[in-house]
């Protein structure tokens, strides 16, 4: 029998009193911290337009079964995110050239899934308010913000991947009694919804914690509540249908690539250059899952003092199984550990509010790391400006300067013992951080959306009402989503002779290609425009020429 703790004074045991209030506050915290930037950030390179691009072609073409990029297959992950972002399309208009906002809301609703099922678990394991604190530091974390903006998988994975746990939570509490309701089947649509969305990153989540709490208690017996053959038939029934579509239509390319070179394959191979050594993630944590990192220590604290009860089995279960295999895994992004943040939060947020006595070390440094960072991301968003050659907009001066007065309350709060307080003003910093770099800088930064001003000037200067187009040596697929599914990346000579024979042509050119398109070119071509720009892949400075026929 697991006893929650007692509801603390202030605002978070007000807020933690009703779910009535829990709720809207949460979701409200979300919105806030994701929203700035949501709505009007250019398509990112390459994933964000990857999938976007994918979706929008399924809504053009009704083809709701195989994934395609232009004319290429796009085998590396299910279908899921795709029918999802062709709803929240659909819901928003309806035309599949729309914004790329429309394209974010899944992972927005995955964001939010994950947040409140993340309260809902660490209430059930700890009560209300340690559920409370979870699902806000989870909100407020770095790369759950970057992955909330972005129209890929892993936001809506993580909801998934919360509910799947929290069902199994309940399993493993319940263990020595009659099964606990329907909890078993929640967990088997959760890893069928997952294998959908991401393949078999979210079910490894689950199965990983299962072997774990198998290993550390010694016993397998209670794995009966999962239902396991009933379960599976459930789990094949919701996501088979599509697999097997797939695999007939592609004749076994889909799980061939998707499976044996995206998923498994990463685990041994460096793949698109993302290779990074084993303990990389843990390197990374107190950025990754700034502001919260500042409690870590103190969750790895609570966590050896209660190894031996079954609710801190239970996240070290869920954290180290899959944090170990991301970490041996041969490629490696900041994003692959998101699955565990949760665990992660909801021991944080237990933590803090149980542990009185602990060396002020184990608080005070973390959070001078934490205020530090804090202190760095905002002068970065000052200089950034200079160094694209733009000028430094005033709503990130104002924002920087909030920042700051924020991160210094937070030292003061908590050298004066106002514990609590300091915690909220790191809150209310990391809120006015997101604001600032998401809403005030970012859409003002030209250089960054290089795609973008080609879509511009294409629209510009385009010679008739659907000019055919084509790009060398720039083929990012946020020009392919912003131009056109038609837009064709070719080489230098075939745009060379595109342009010298059809009428309403246009030719983007990166200057490493310029001299070996008008070398091409048979009828010399007329310069239209100039789009200058900074290469987020590559890191570089890059200048594009759009062309078009010049005089017979």
């Amino acid at each position: 029998m697991f006893h929650p703790h007692p509801t603390p004074a202030g605002a978070l045991g007000t807020l933690a009193r009703s779910w009535a209030l829990t709720v809207p506050a949460l979701v409200l915290l979300g919105l806030l911290a994701w929203l700035p930037g949501t709505l009007v950030i250019a398509p990112v390179d390459r994933d964000e337009a990857r999938f976007a691009q994918a979706t929008k072609q399924m809504l053009a073409t009704g083809d709701f079964v195989d994934i395609r990029l232009q004319d290429d297959p796009r085998h590396k992950k299910p279908v899921g995110i795709h029918w999802l972002q062709a709803g929240a399309v659909t819901l928003a208009g309806g035309a599949a050239d729309g914004p790329i906002w429309a394209y974010r809301l899944p992972s927005i609703a995955g964001a939010l899934l994950a947040v409140l099922a993340t309260a809902g678990l660490g209430a059930a394991m700890f009560g209300r308010a340690v559920g409370l604190l979870a699902g806000a530091a989870l909100a407020t974390s770095i790369v759950l913000g970057v992955e909330a903006r972005l129209a890929k998988t892993d936001a809506l994975l993580l909801g998934l991947v919360v509910i799947g746990q929290w069902a199994l939570w309940t399993l493993w509490a319940g263990r020595d009694g009659p099964v606990q309701g329907r909890a078993w089947l929640v967990f088997w649509l959760a890893l069928a919804a997952m294998a959908m969305v991401k393949g078999p990153i979210g079910p490894l989540v689950s199965l990983l914690t299962i072997l774990g709490l198998v290993a550390w208690s010694r016993r397998v017996a209670w794995l009966k509540h999962l239902r396991p053959l009933r379960g599976l038939l459930l789990a094949l029934l919701v996501a088979a249908p599509w697999y097997v579509a797939i695999t007939l239509r592609t004749d076994g390319a889909f799980l061939r690539d998707a499976l044996g070179i995206d998923a498994i394959g990463k685990v041994y191979t460096v793949q698109e250059g993302h290779g990074a050594p084993p303990g990389t993630h843990l390197a990374l944590l107190m950025a990754t899952a700034w502001p919260f990192a500042a409690l870590l220590p103190l969750a790895g604290c609570w966590l050896w003092q209660r190894r031996t009860d079954d609710r801190a089995r239970f996240l070290v279960a869920w954290i180290v199984g899959f944090w170990l295999v991301m970490e041996l895994a041969a490629t490696k992004l900041p994003h692959y550990v998101l699955p565990t943040f949760p665990a992660l939060a909801i021991a944080a947020a237990v933590a803090a509010l149980s542990l009185a006595r602990r060396p002020g070390w184990l608080v005070g440094l973390p959070l001078a790391l934490t205020v530090l960072l804090g202190v760095a991301l905002t002068v970065a968003a000052t200089l950034l400006p200079e160094l694209l050659g733009q000028p430094l907009p005033a709503p990130v001066v104002l924002g920087a300067v909030a920042a700051l007065v924020g991160l210094a309350a937070a030292v003061a709060a908590y050298r004066s013992g106002r514990g609590a307080t300091s915690g909220w003003a790191l809150g209310a910093s990391a809120l006015v951080i997101y604001a600032t770099v998401y809403g005030g800088l970012l859409p003002r930064l030209p250089p960054l959306w290089t795609s973008s001003a080609m879509a511009e000037a294409a629209a510009i200067h385009a010679p008739c009402p659907a000019p055919v187009v084509v790009s060398v040596g720039y083929h990012e697929p946020s020009a392919v989503f912003l131009i056109g599914t038609d837009l064709q990346l070719v080489q230098a000579a075939a745009a060379a002779a595109l342009v010298a024979s059809e009428p309403c042509a246009l030719a983007f050119v990166d200057e490493r290609h310029d001299a070996e398109f008008l070398a091409a070119s048979t009828i010399p071509p007329r310069s239209l425009a100039e789009v200058r720009g900074w290469r987020l892949n590559g890191g570089r400075w890059t200048t594009i020429r759009l062309y078009g026929k010049g005089s017979p």
